[in-house]
């Protein structure tokens, strides 16, 4: 599951939010906005995203620490 999660945040990361700063440079002056306001939103998407990657990554360690205590 987490290796899922790190799977959608580097899509978002890396293609999605590429994607949408190179249409906002590539803008008309007129479409700026709407299209910084677009990159903005995936960015906002790619924090959320990274946060629960981060609380299943610190799931996994505890899980494993449990397991490692246990043995």
């Amino acid at each position: 599951m987490t290796a899922s999660a790190i799977a959608v945040l580097q899509a978002v990361d890396g293609i999605a939010l590429k994607m949408a700063v190179d249409s906002w440079v590539h803008a008309p002056p007129k479409e700026k906005a709407v299209t910084f306001g677009v990159a903005e939103g995936i960015r906002f998407i790619e924090y959320g995203t990274n946060s629960i990657f981060r609380i299943l990554q610190g799931t996994l360690a505890i899980i494993f620490g449990v397991a490692i205590v246990k043995s």
